[in-house]
């Protein structure tokens, strides 16, 4: 495993995605509303946020890619998920908010676990040795079959999170109409 490149704005980037590794599945599991979910959620929020802005410090030599490059873009889009899905969170009433909070939060998270994907692919040498055995023709990692379908793979996971988690938003809200719609006894 390749460790020896990594500057102290790296490690502390990688701590923060640690952090935020640990935390969103904690969110996702627990009941909503909750005050354990409410300081998941802090944790997964300030996380993020550190290792978001620490990625636009990251500049690596990869060949090909300007300095500021398409990872600076997505971190600036992680970010921009984040904020929406924290406003989202405190204006669950509203029907933009019920369904973006968990919307917003998921799909920082994909940006999380793609990230890291790239980062596995690209630090450990067996899983890059491995990708760029199976796709002959591949220049660099980006470009090989498996690092492809585990992106792939990361994504189908977060488009069925986001379909679970959105009905369940909708049954909640159906259920919360027809109380409120019930007659008095």
């Amino acid at each position: 495993m390749r460790l020896d490149d990594i500057s102290l704005l790296g490690w502390l980037h990688s701590a923060a995605c640690m952090v935020a590794l640990f935390a969103g599945p904690l969110v996702f599991a627990l009941r909503k509303g909750t005050r354990f979910h409410r300081r998941a959620g802090y944790w997964y929020v300030g996380s993020m946020v550190i290792a978001n802005l620490t990625a636009l410090g990251l500049f690596a030599p990869i060949a090909g890619l300007p300095a500021f490059n398409m990872f600076h873009w997505m971190a600036i889009v992680t970010l921009l998920f984040v904020g929406l899905g924290v406003w989202a969170a405190r204006n669950q009433r509203a029907r933009v908010g019920a369904y973006g909070h968990p919307v917003m939060m998921i799909l920082s998270f994909y940006l999380l676990i793609g990230g890291a994907v790239n980062e596995a692919f690209s630090r450990i040498g067996g899983l890059r040795n491995a990708a760029m055995a199976g796709s002959p023709w591949a220049t660099n990692i980006a470009q090989t079959k498996m690092l492809g379908m585990a992106q792939g793979a990361a994504m189908m996971v977060a488009l069925a999170m986001i379909v679970w988690f959105v009905g369940g938003v909708a049954r909640k809200r159906s259920r919360l109409k027809r109380m409120q719609l019930a007659p008095a006894e």
